[in-house]
């Protein structure tokens, strides 16, 4: 698909009809834990009443992430959006927008507690995409080689209803 061809606001993410692939990045204390126990209240030092950022961006994680990197398989809910500039696998701004979305409080409480599926540490998988950025080794390399090579995941737009776009002051 064509970048212009692509709509300014998109949710793309890894996704089923049970779960959508979401990322977040915590620290060695909190994420050895959560993957460990498949839980985020596995470490003392997470804070459900704080705001924690879910993305399903693929590469806006990544530019994004600092220390451990996890996968949530989350059921879909409704909760706080913000839109920020998205990036290509090869880590460049691109002219459109990747939503993430913040939850914190009973939400997030909720969230942690229930509507998470499963969690997985995909650390090795950002460091390999990295080293291959950094090797230069991206030259006419498509994205679904990428997805091949167990580099980056497949992400495809998510369909969003009308009434959640009008309430979500989506443009």
């Amino acid at each position: 698909m064509a970048q212009s061809a692509i709509p300014y606001r998109q949710i793309r993410a890894k996704y089923d009809n049970e779960t959508i692939t979401v990322y977040q990045a915590y620290s060695a204390a909190i994420a050895i834990p959560a993957v460990k126990d498949q839980k985020l209240n596995a470490s003392p030092a997470f804070k459900p009443d704080r705001m924690t950022w879910i993305k399903p961006s693929w590469a806006w994680m990544i530019v994004t992430g600092h220390g451990k990197v996890m996968t949530a398989e989350e059921k879909a809910k409704s909760v706080r959006v913000q839109w920020d500039p998205e990036r290509s696998v090869r880590m460049e701004l691109l002219p459109y927008q990747s939503i993430r979305i913040g939850i914190s409080g009973a939400v997030g409480r909720k969230w942690m507690e229930g509507w998470i599926e499963g969690i997985k540490d995909v650390t090795e998988m950002a460091r390999k995409l990295k080293s291959v950025i950094d090797g230069g080794e991206l030259e006419g390399v498509s994205e679904e080689e990428l997805v091949g090579k167990g580099l980056v995941p497949e992400e495809k737009p998510y369909g969003v209803d009308k009434e959640l776009r009008r309430v979500s002051e989506w443009t």
